[in-house]
């Protein structure tokens, strides 16, 4: 193999050029923005290990989430967090349909429609007792597969009371 004495940079000639070659582009529009909702009104509360990230109750989300759109991040990605009196050992919370994750999609649609993507977490874990993304067995291990089974009937959840668009 020849070694190359000049190493050509066409390629990297320009900023138009940067642009036109680039293998990577980071753009508002590929962006998800967690949120995290709590119960009650007028709460926002920063998470010390996610900076620039709070746990807010429904009111502010909708406020939090305008303010998204301006900057071009089209999407979210929900976060429920539960009183913790609302948590079982089977997570039963989270397949009401007044829980906080239900209230806050259904807020976030009726205020911004189709202009915003609202995606949903479906773990167990923020509705269980013990932490667990599943339920527990008599052994105290979690067991896949009643999480696998609670997953696909917590994911319509949110989404029955609305018109796919």
């Amino acid at each position: 193999m020849h070694d190359l004495i000049a190493r050509p940079r066409r390629l990297r000639a320009s900023a138009v050029l940067r642009d036109l070659v680039a293998e990577a582009r980071l753009d508002p529009r590929m962006l998800v923005q967690p949120h995290f909702v709590v119960p009650g009104k007028g709460i926002t509360e920063p998470i010390s290990a996610m900076p620039g990230i709070d746990h807010q109750s429904v009111d502010r989300l909708l406020a939090t989430a305008g303010s998204d759109l301006e900057l071009g991040i089209r999407a979210v990605l929900l976060f429920g967090v539960p009183e913790p009196t609302d948590k079982s050992p089977d997570g039963r919370g989270a397949f009401t349909d007044d829980n906080l994750v239900s209230q806050a999609v259904a807020a976030l649609k009726g205020r911004f429609g189709s202009d915003l993507i609202v995606m949903t977490d479906v773990c167990l874990c923020a509705y269980t007792d013990h932490g667990h993304c599943g339920l527990l067995v008599a052994t105290t291990r979690p067991c896949r597969s009643s999480r696998r089974w609670r997953s696909r009937t917590r994911a319509p959840g949110p989404t029955s009371s609305r018109r796919r668009t």
